[in-house]
C-alpha cells in the first residue's frame, strides 16, 4: 500500500498541490526519482506543445478576424450600392416617359 504525502509547490505560478508516494520497501528512492523525472519531462513537453497550439490558435484567430473585417466592408459597400439602385429605380418610376401615348 502506498502512504501519500502532499506538498505545497513554493512557485506562485503552479498553485497545484503535488501528491508524492512514500516508499514502502517495494519501490526504492532511484526508481521514484526517475519517475518524478520522467513526469516532470512529461509536463514539460505537454507544456511546450500547449503554447505551441495556443500560439497556433491565435495566429488563426488573428486571420480570421482580418477576413471577417474585409468581408464586412464588401456587405457594407454591397448593401449601400443595392440601396442607390433601389433609389434609382424609385425615382425613374416618378418620371413620366415623354413618348409614352396615354
Amino acid at each position: 500500500m502506498l502512504d501519500f504525502h502532499t506538498y505545497s509547490q513554493p512557485n506562485p505560478y503552479q498553485s497545484a498541490n503535488a501528491a508524492i508516494a512514500a516508499p514502502t520497501g517495494l519501490e526504492s528512492e532511484p526508481q521514484l526519482k526517475e519517475e518524478a523525472t520522467t513526469a516532470l519531462a512529461n509536463l514539460a513537453m505537454a507544456t511546450a506543445a500547449d503554447r505551441s497550439t495556443m500560439a497556433a490558435l491565435s495566429t488563426t484567430n488573428e486571420h480570421l478576424v482580418k477576413q471577417l473585417s474585409d468581408v464586412t466592408t464588401q456587405l457594407t459597400l454591397a448593401l449601400n450600392k443595392v440601396s442607390t439602385l433601389e433609389t434609382s429605380i424609385t425615382n425613374m418610376r416618378c418620371i413620366p416617359l415623354r413618348n409614352n401615348p396615354i
